[in-house]
């Protein structure tokens, strides 16, 4: 069980012999890796978001692409610390893969390489549209949120054949 009150490091990664995402917690003080439920989800590896809301103890697991095809979904999962395991929420008004993700005022910010974005609000339980992010489509994406904001740049991919732009 991971406790609330400790501060954890979640790695997520493929396991190669069962083709399912598998997520463990380290605990820092003990330095030992706590192994967490299966993630309910079929989704192809790096094609889905994973974000954070330490204050109500939670990560989300938020859409992809089906494993095996290339079909984005809007599934949504959810593990809770406090019941150490994993739940469904309202899945995303789109279905998105490879998307930009964050927390942002105790929210779930996601953004598409189109500009399009939607927030969840895990209080209500339901996803609503976002400003565009406007810019210019990027691809290969990362996020940080700081400051009450998502910002989106887009990332390295090999061969780099040029530097990456913000948005």
């Amino acid at each position: 069980m991971v406790s609330l009150s400790l501060p954890f490091l979640f790695a997520f990664a493929f396991d190669p012999v069962s083709r399912r995402l598998q997520c463990q917690a380290l605990d820092p003080f003990s330095r030992r890796w706590l192994l967490l439920p299966p993630v309910p989800c079929g989704t192809a590896a790096g094609s889905f978001a994973v974000v954070g809301l330490p204050a109500r103890g939670e990560i989300y697991v938020i859409g992809g692409v089906e494993e095996g095809g290339d079909k984005a979904v809007s599934s949504v999962a959810v593990y809770s610390a406090a019941t150490n395991g994993w739940g469904q929420v309202a899945g995303m008004r789109t279905a998105r893969g490879y998307m930009a993700a964050g927390e942002v005022g105790g929210r779930v910010v996601v953004a598409s390489e189109d500009g399009e974005a939607e927030v969840f609000d895990p209080e209500a339980g339901r996803w609503s549209p976002a400003a565009p992010r406007g810019g210019a489509a990027v691809a290969r994406y990362d996020a940080a949120a700081a400051g009450g904001k998502l910002y989106v740049t887009e990332g390295w991919a090999w061969p780099f054949e040029r530097a990456p732009r913000g948005a």
